[in-house]
């Protein structure tokens, strides 16, 4: 299955990329999921990206998008071999944009202020994560995170969810510094 063009996001090659240039939302709600070859997006001037857009797309290794400041529900829910997510002003992250994305290892999202329930629930390999400016933790957030071992958040958070750290066996949470 190639993804060669949807919607204004075109694709080539045979290494399963798509290269988004327009601006403004990518609106592809639901019509990416579960494409089996896409394995890199780059989204350079994206500044949202719509609910579910690259669900279940289990190929999917890479994201770039270093203007999108928000993802909405599901947006990368499943994406099991996602390894790296360069989203540097990524302010908000919605119910379960992450979830399930099982070789995620490492999240560093620098100016995350809201991370909803769920965001990171069940990415089992997940060891390390930087949310220095994040102000609200939502429910669950973390949960079955088994690997987590480091947690740097805020001295300034403002809202830890019910659940938060739930079937996580971390000791140490790191406030303030990283």
């Amino acid at each position: 299955q190639m993804v060669t063009e949807i919607g204004g996001i075109s694709g080539g090659g045979s290494g399963g990329t798509v290269v988004c240039e327009s601006e403004g939302t990518v609106n592809a709600h639901d019509v990416l999921t579960s494409i089996d070859s896409l394995k890199v997006v780059s989204l350079p001037n994206a500044i949202q990206i719509s609910e579910g857009t690259f669900r279940n797309c289990t190929s999917l290794e890479q994201i770039y998008a270093p203007n999108v400041d928000e993802v909405f529900e599901g947006t990368f829910c499943d994406c099991t071999n996602l390894t790296m997510v360069n989203m540097p002003k990524l302010r908000i992250a919605n119910v379960v944009s992450f979830r399930g994305c099982t070789s995620l290892r490492n999240v560093d999202f620098p100016f995350l202020t809201q991370a909803c329930s769920y965001v990171f629930a069940d990415c089992v390999n997940l060891a390390s994560v930087n949310l220095p400016e994040l102000a609200v933790l939502g429910d669950n957030m973390f949960e079955g995170c088994v690997g987590l071992t480091k947690v740097y958040l805020p001295s300034t958070l403002e809202y830890v969810g019910v659940n938060a750290f739930y079937k996580v066996s971390i000791d140490v949470y790191y406030y303030g510094t990283t």
